[in-house]
């Protein structure tokens, strides 16, 4: 469901192809803990983007309604899905 919105976002251009992929890389980090606490580095390895990439998508994820923070642990911010309901 979240990898179907994102692609409503990047069809109407909310968001960039680049966003929509960082957007799923942090999606794969939620089987592990419902959170996604990876490191910008680690998403931006598992999205095939640069770091700047995966820090300028952020923001936008968090626009548009997709992801929101939940703070940092450490040195890593926490990010968490938004579901709405249907």
């Amino acid at each position: 469901m979240l990898k179907l919105r994102a692609a409503q976002f990047v069809l109407d251009g909310s968001i960039s192809r680049s966003a929509m992929s960082v957007s799923n890389a942090m999606a794969e980090f939620l089987r592990h803990s419902g959170q996604c606490f990876a490191s910008v580095e680690t998403i931006a390895a598992t999205a095939n983007v640069s770091c700047a990439v995966v820090k300028k998508s952020r923001p936008a994820l968090k626009r548009v309604g997709l992801w929101r923070s939940l703070g940092v642990t450490g040195k890593t911010a926490v990010y968490v899905p938004v579901f709405q309901r249907l």
